[in-house]
């Protein structure tokens, strides 16, 4: 008789092709609307609510090849660390690492974003929230904190995990109440560093932004002429000035700012990465519970007609 029902491993409920691309699909359209919602200001988007909504939906599907690459690579890194899909726990650890992916594999695309403005722009496109460094760039309209608090949602996640695993990989020779208690510490520890990463990392962002890293940026592609003066009738050439040179580490703080972005957009990533994992698992328990009820009417069958 054949057997009709699925093997139950971790394989049959992670998520596959179709589940990777809606599950992609999901994230650029929401992380995308965050950012947008972040750098439009409520008076500017009701101007041309039109335009704003043409452009979230044109910059989401842009970037939906980078979202696939980053889900797609997130579920083979927990396929190859033997993470299942049907415990709740397997499926927050298959989230986080999407949303570790997802952090990484959108910068490549911020500096690109950014690139395709500045063809037709002077200003960035996506400059962090400063105050007064830059006239008439597109700026974060809420506040330095509101940005902070959505830095620490996935931080505070990842650092959680991270330091449960590192709690696990440690053995003490101590009582096992000493070694829980130890366990919870350095758990504690890793979360309690997710603000200051957030902090540094937004401190990196805004020194990227300033105006003397575009500024003096720019001023590289400019040919320096001579300044040439009249005296008693005749030019007189002035020597050159010092030669321009960019901000010190204005790629470091440019990577900053693409990372810190990456990050504000999964902290509504994180959630929808958790939502969207278990309902496909919850799909997947299904088709496995309906196929299983068809099995005995299958073999029923074969029994009456032999």
């Amino acid at each position: 008789m054949p057997d009709f029902a699925r093997p139950k491993t971790a394989s049959t409920t992670a998520p596959d092709g179709q589940g990777i691309f809606t599950m992609s699909l999901v994230l650029s359209f929401t992380v995308i609307g965050l950012e947008q919602f972040l750098y439009t200001a409520p008076a500017q988007f009701q101007e041309a609510p039109g335009s704003g909504i043409l452009r979230w939906a044109c910059d989401s599907l842009i970037a939906l090849p980078l979202f696939a690459l980053g889900v797609w690579s997130a579920q083979r890194i927990a396929d190859w660390r033997g993470i299942g899909a049907d415990g709740r726990a397997d499926l927050l650890r298959r989230s986080l690492l999407t949303t570790a992916s997802l952090a990484v594999v959108l910068i490549p695309g911020w500096f690109a974003h950014n690139w395709l403005n500045n063809l037709t722009q002077s200003e960035p496109l996506v400059p962090v929230h400063v105050h007064g460094k830059t006239i008439g760039a597109n700026v974060h309209w809420v506040s330095d904190p509101v940005v902070f608090a959505l830095l620490l949602v996935p931080l505070l996640g990842l650092a959680g995990w991270g330091g449960y695993l590192i709690a696990a990989r440690v053995r003490f020779r101590i009582p096992a109440a000493a070694d829980i208690a130890v366990r919870a510490a350095l758990i504690a520890v890793s979360a309690a560093a997710a603000p200051a990463v957030a902090w540094f990392v937004q401190k990196a962002a805004d020194r990227s932004n300033s105006a003397q890293v575009y500024y003096t940026s720019a001023l590289l592609s400019v040919h320096v002429h001579t300044h040439v003066l009249f005296k008693d009738g005749r030019p007189v050439a002035l020597p050159k000035g010092p030669p321009v040179t960019p901000a010190p580490y204005v790629f470091a703080y440019q990577v900053a700012h693409a990372f810190q972005d990456a990050l504000a957009g999964m902290a509504i990533g994180l959630p929808v990465a958790i939502v969207a994992l278990f309902w496909m698992a919850r799909r997947h328990r299904a088709g496995d519970q309906q196929i299983d009820h068809q099995v005995p009417i299958v073999s029923l069958r074969e029994a009456t007609e032999q």
